[in-house]
């Protein structure tokens, strides 16, 4: 297994992809990695005194537990060690880091009043044990920063991760040690990096709590700064004191670097709370379950390394000159750091920390009431029973330990895992195994199926169904023996509901104790053979279906692991049928609009053929009357009726060609032939061909043609098209009044087409609509006005070919005036020449 998640871990490293700054990291690693071998040295040669010490009075005397050694009696008040006072052991440790193993000191001692001098010879400080477990640990950070590196080099808070890591590397291994090495200068260099490792790795962790899981450095860029600015500064203060001891240390150099290598563990203090704080913070900030799951690793981690560090080492320094945890330990802490931090930054699903954390909570609780019983009854012998030597006490207990509380201990054991923790661990992987099937799933039956034989493999019960709600009735649609039910569908009235639907509905007999759910009507439950039925309910709260639960076939009730494992499952279903009804109704609409787009296609073939059709029997029409007006034994009376047939002709050609002008803009079919045209000249011509109509209307027309020729470039049928059309309307919306007035002129540098009527007018409300197809004004609705709404549709499609404008003006009951405004007017008299006389300029 650990091989395993060892493969897992290192899986994806190319070191032949690196870019070609993690290949300077890394050579600086090396060097880091050699100066901490050195280190390794360093601690091999740190001398100490052959006997234990303890503060008595603000000196120290030999521990009373020690053994004699050359003179010194436990008890004993040590006043000066080679003629120097100490209050502090670290004051001490300082002074004999000075001095090799096996160097003399003098220590001169008080006993029964008087005063004596002993010189003792010093033995080593650290055990083997010790330097092997603290090289070890130191080693792991180096491999533990530089596999993070190595596996998201990209990631900036990985890059602090790295650095941290071999900053706690250079702790542990160049911490204070023998310093009288030659050459000196790398004795300086070894302590001035330790220094700055001291103060620098806590303020990579604190940056580190900033830049991860989320990214807020640039938030607090400032403060960052400040802080490494800070720790560089004290370490520089602390070599400077260090050096001011060398070579000969005396005691107010000692005292000077040790005040300043307080405020290193200020700092340090600082760093490692400010860190901690800024983690939970964001824990119970950040409601993305991925980065609770980090924050978990990672607060476990300060826990158990940093925290417990500063708590049982740092701290009590300060306040008691002496730590409260053995020196060895500290390496074993803080291996907790590397690890966890690991997990969180590469892998945070490598194992589940919630199980861990809980499984951790109950046995630490089960093995302290063991503990409890156990001092318990161990008391209970000592003073009831008869006992024939010291002995007999702990003899009793291992043989009560053995025979009772060791089986006691595995039941407790398994209980536990079977209580809290065997679900667990199936739950996990079937609620894994339930979402992923029922995401594949693209019908609502499907997934009902699914959802039926899913829930049948890891809730066995005697029925089970599910019931879709739609249209305010639910129906089976997939089920296990709810025949009665087949083809049915229920009435559903949520109004009439005794539940809210916030919880599972159940048979309180069916549900063991601690379950969040509503009671249900038990007599309803008992003729269906229900025993639960679970809602699935949208986060808004739309109720989409129900599953329903009979009997469990071993006959037991429904646990706590059952309710949550349907509830997280019917939320996935409620997602699932949302998204299936979203994809049905996005299909929906695609095929209405492909069939839309289709009819359109039709209607406007239809269009275009039907009004073909209709144009040749209208031109021979046309043509017939024309040629019979041009007969002499023609009367003028049946000229008039001739003029009239050529008259309505024309008028029912000018409303064909608007529906086919529509059907040509609606399938993008319509061209324009733009050429230099007279503007003046179409709008004469529109008139003369309106002759007819006006004078059937009995319309009195007034046109005021501007003096100075108007050319544009344009397409000349529709520009006429466009004028016959805003004409043929003044026509028809002036019932009262029947006065029109037509004028043209030039605007700047635009060509202006304006008529005016004295009509109906417009309301202001419809201006807005006036142009779209087919668009009838109230007021020609009240009015009972005939129209098909095409004509100014068609104006405004010719206006923007022509990237002109159309302008309205209209009162209510007193007329519209409609302008059209052409681009690009031209006046030149030359031109009108060329127009006029081309064979002039041909000959030029």
């Amino acid at each position: 297994m650990k091989s395993n998640i060892i493969r897992n871990l290192y899986r994806g490293i190319d070191l032949r992809k690196l870019d070609r700054r993690v290949r300077s990291f890394l050579l600086i690693d090396a060097f880091f990695l050699l100066l901490c071998i050195f280190g390794i040295f360093h601690l091999s040669q740190k001398a100490d005194l052959p006997f234990a010490i303890i503060n008595n009075n603000g000196f120290f005397a030999a521990d009373k537990n020690s053994n004699p050694v050359d003179g010194i009696q436990p008890g004993d008040t040590l006043i000066s060690f080679d003629g120097l006072h100490f209050t502090e052991r670290e004051g001490l440790e300082v002074y004999i880091d000075s001095k090799s193993i096996d160097d003399k000191i003098s220590i001169s001692y008080l006993r029964n009043g008087g005063e004596k001098s002993v010189q003792i010879g010093l033995t080593e400080f650290y055990t083997i044990p010790f330097i092997t477990s603290n090289s070890l640990a130191g080693l792991l950070f180096i491999a533990f920063g530089i596999f993070v590196l190595l596996k998201c080099p990209e990631l900036r808070a990985a890059r602090i991760f790295h650095w941290g890591s071999i900053g706690i590397a250079i702790m542990l291994l160049t911490t204070w040690g023998k310093y009288i090495i030659h050459p000196i200068s790398l004795s300086i260099a070894v302590r001035a990096i330790f220094h700055l490792s001291y103060v620098l790795t806590p303020a990579a962790f604190f940056h580190f709590s900033l830049a991860f899981p989320k990214d807020r450095e640039k938030r607090f860029s400032y403060l960052i700064s400040g802080i490494y600015t800070t720790g560089v500064l004290i370490a520089c203060i602390n070599t400077y004191y260090f050096i001011k001891i060398l070579p000969q240390p005396a005691q107010p150099g000692i005292d000077n670097y040790l005040t300043a290598f307080m405020l290193n563990r200020i700092l340090a203090i600082f760093n490692i709370l400010g860190a901690i704080s800024i983690f939970i913070f964001s824990y119970f900030r950040t409601v993305n379950e991925v980065e609770k799951k980090k924050l978990k690793w990672l607060l476990s981690g300060f826990l158990v390394g940093p925290f417990s560090f500063a708590a049982l080492w740092t701290i009590p320094q300060l306040i008691i000159s002496r730590p409260w945890m053995p020196e060895i330990l500290i390496p074993l802490l803080m291996l907790s750091i590397p690890l966890t931090f690991t997990i969180a930054i590469v892998k945070y699903h490598l194992m589940d920390i919630d199980h861990l954390i809980r499984r951790s909570v109950v046995y630490s609780i089960v093995i302290f009431m063991l503990v409890i019983i156990y001092i318990g009854v161990v008391s209970i012998i000592s003073s009831q029973i008869l006992l024939l030597n010291d002995q007999t006490p702990s003899i009793l207990a291992a043989i009560i330990v053995a025979l009772v509380f060791e089986p006691i201990r595995r039941r407790v054991q398994l209980y536990v895992d079977k209580k809290f923790f065997r679900v667990h661990y199936n739950f996990r992987e079937t609620l894994r195994l339930f979402i992923k099937d029922i995401s594949e799933n693209n019908t609502v039956r499907d997934l009902a199926e699914t959802v039926i034989r899913e829930t049948q493999e890891f809730i066995p019960v005697k029925k089970l169904g599910f019931f879709l709600l739609k249209n305010n009735h639910i129906r089976l649609i997939a089920h296990r023996n709810f025949d009665l039910l087949i083809g049915r569908s229920l009435p559903f009235d949520s109004s009439m509901l005794k539940s809210g639907l916030n919880y599972p509905v159940a048979d309180p007999a069916k549900i063991e104790a601690g379950v969040n759910f509503e009671s249900a009507d038990a007599d309803v439950f008992r003729r269906w053979g229900m025993d639960l039925v679970v809602p699935i309910c949208s986060g808004e709260g739309k109720v989409y279906a129900f599953l329903v639960l009979g009997e469990k076939k071993a006959g037991s009730k429904f646990t706590i692991e059952d309710i949550d494992l349907l509830g997280h499952v019917s939320s996935n279903i409620a997602s699932t049928i949302s998204r299936i009804y979203l994809q049905q109704e996005l299909i929906r609409k695609n095929l209405e609009a492909e069939k839309l787009e289709e009819l359109n296609k039709q209607k406007s073939l239809f269009v275009s053929t039907v009004s073909h059709d209709l144009k040749t029997p209208l031109a021979s029409i046309k043509v017939f009357a024309e040629m019979m007006k041009i007969d002499k034994k023609v009367s003028e009376k049946q000229k008039n009726y001739l003029d009239i047939i050529e008259g309505e002709s024309d008028r029912l050609t000018r409303l064909i060609n608007n529906v086919l002008g529509v059907a040509w803009i609606e399938n993008g079919t319509r061209q324009y032939t733009f050429e230099n045209v007279s503007l003046n000249e179409i709008v004469q011509k529109t008139i003369d061909a309106l002759s007819y109509q006006l004078k059937m209307e009995g319309f009195q027309i007034s046109i005021d043609l501007s003096p100075a020729a108007l050319y544009i470039s344009a397409d000349p049928d529709a520009v006429e098209e466009a004028v016959v059309n805003v004409i043929a309307n003044a026509i028809k919306f002036s019932i009262q009044q029947k006065i029109i007035s037509v004028s043209t002129y030039r605007s700047a540098d635009l060509a202006c087409v304006e008529v005016r009527d004295k009509g109906i007018g417009i309301k202001p409300e419809d201006l807005k609509d006036l142009f779209k197809p087919f668009f009838r004004s109230r007021i020609a609705g009240d009015k009972k006005i005939s129209g098909t709404g095409l004509g100014l549709s068609i104006i405004k499609h010719v206006m923007d070919a022509h990237k002109g404008k159309i302008e309205v003006e209209s009162i209510p009951d007193e007329g519209t005036a409609f302008i059209l405004r052409f681009p690009g007017v031209i006046v030149n008299d030359d031109f009108k020449n060329l127009i006029t006389n081309p064979m002039q300029e041909e000959e030029r």
